[in-house]
């Protein structure tokens, strides 16, 4: 199997099966941040105990009307 065929595979079983997606509502942080090229946002919420993160929740809103991916890039 080729490296690219192999890296598509694993981008589409993470969409397919997200791990820790919905927000818990009990955290000790909480990180937003929206990008503004495209309008997606993405909000963390984080469990903190002695300096150690314990969990990661998490949601994305997609913008309704997609740029290319070139256009919405992570700043």
């Amino acid at each position: 199997m080729e490296l690219d065929s192999l890296y598509q595979e694993v981008i589409l079983d993470h969409y397919k099966h997200p791990q820790h997606k919905g927000l818990n509502p009990v955290f000790t942080a909480q990180v937003s941040h929206v990008n503004t090229s495209c309008g997606d946002e993405i909000i963390l919420n984080l469990n903190v105990e002695n300096n150690v993160i314990t969990s990661i929740t998490w949601k994305v809103k997609v913008a309704p009307f997609p740029k290319p991916a070139f256009q919405c890039s992570v700043t």
